[in-house]
């Protein structure tokens, strides 16, 4: 196929990981998927037997979502379980609202993120970031937040890991955001979903009559990639032209389907337009 490849992160199907870890990586990788992303610690194997796994079921995993308290609070013990699993890009996969251009831990969290990412670097890898949608508020100075915490960081200290789901919830425009910081990036996480402001709000409304609905945000539901209403076309038109070396495919939960039917829909969508090796 082409030059981008298509990952998952095991996270969306961890009910399946942990009842068969072995028979779970080989079917996606029947589905199409080029390679994984380790959802933290949660994989229950150790360096030798993890990375024979990947190679058994011929998936790369390159990159992990870390837990962000563990690894700014204490870099030394937690970045070895993911440098002896070959894990090149350690996430930080929530940027809590205290560590933002004007929270109350701000220049604190910054000497941690400094600090992470030199130990980090120190052993070959990288520290990037991952957003939901409370980043992209406007801040003091006119600019979003993740705009000012972006900033405040040279490349090699920051990377990206755009969620672009979550960007397009949040009102922001994911291509502007993935050219502007083209030079940060890493991978890129895929993730769809419809909602009662977009026009599948008369699907959502008919899910929400049946129970289906997300507890935290009534009237927004997750969809496998390019079934909602995130403007994936226009995206991944970008993702080729920036030069991503390979995108994520997230589904948080899956409520309308089971999860290996969502990861089955989402590689077979991204693959139709040209992703994949």
């Amino acid at each position: 196929m082409g030059e981008i490849a298509i990952h998952i992160q095991l996270g969306s199907v961890m009910d399946d990981v942990r009842a068969d870890l072995t028979g779970t990586l080989a079917r996606l990788r029947a589905m199409g998927y080029d390679g994984v992303e380790l959802p933290g610690p949660a994989v229950g194997l150790g360096p030798a037997e993890f990375r024979d796994a990947m190679v058994e079921a011929g998936l790369a995993a390159p990159s992990a979502t870390v837990p962000w308290t563990a690894l700014l609070d204490d870099p030394e013990v937690t970045f070895p379980y993911y440098h002896d699993r070959g894990i090149k890009t350690c996430v930080l996969g929530w940027l809590d609202p205290s560590m933002l251009p004007g929270g109350a831990k701000e220049g604190e969290y910054r000497e941690k993120i400094v600090k992470a990412a030199g130990i980090l670097a120190g052993h070959g890898m990288e520290l990037a970031c991952h957003n939901h949608e409370h980043e992209f508020a406007t801040g003091a100075d006119g600019r979003t937040l993740m705009e000012g915490f972006l900033d405040s960081f040279p490349p090699e200290v920051m990377r990206t890991q755009f969620d672009l789901g979550w960007l397009d919830y949040g009102g922001a425009d994911a291509v502007h955001f993935m050219e502007r910081y083209a030079g940060r990036r890493c991978g890129v996480h895929l993730k769809d979903y419809i909602d009662d402001r977009g026009p599948q709000r008369e699907k959502v409304a008919e899910l929400r009559a049946q129970g289906i609905f997300i507890e935290k945000r009534p009237g927004f539901l997750f969809q496998p990639v390019g079934y909602g209403q995130v403007d994936y076309p226009k995206i991944i038109e970008a993702v080729k032209r920036i030069g991503y070396g390979y995108v994520v495919v997230e589904q948080d939960r899956s409520l309308d389907r089971t999860p290996m039917e969502a990861a089955a829909m989402s590689v077979g969508y991204l693959r139709g337009k040209g992703l994949g090796k």
